[in-house]
């Protein structure tokens, strides 16, 4: 997992490549504003892990090209949905509980 963050435009853009349950390679690309609970997510199939890798170090590449920093701490980052955790917990706070 990749996270990158913009501080001057207060942005982040987050990369993970996983695999689903039928063994088919996902790119997981999350964006949006740090202060903010929204943002955007985008799913890509990718053909296979290496290609996957590939092109994480590509739109990382890009990324820094563009201004954003690399995050090394990954400790504001929901790992089981590749979410920023603020997001996760702003959500889980306007649930009701009502299934």
């Amino acid at each position: 997992m990749q996270r990158c963050i913009h501080a001057e435009k207060d942005r982040y853009y987050l990369v993970d490549l996983v695999q689903d349950l039928l063994g088919d390679w996902t790119l997981v690309l999350c964006w949006g504003a740090l202060s903010s609970g929204r943002g955007r997510l985008r799913i890509v199939g990718v053909a296979s892990e290496a290609e996957g890798l590939g092109k994480i170090e590509a739109i990382t590449r890009r990324r820094q090209q563009r201004g954003y920093r690399r995050q090394v701490s990954p400790e504001s980052i929901d790992v089981g949905h590749g979410i920023p955790a603020e997001a996760t917990n702003a959500a889980a706070q306007r649930s009701t509980g009502d299934d």
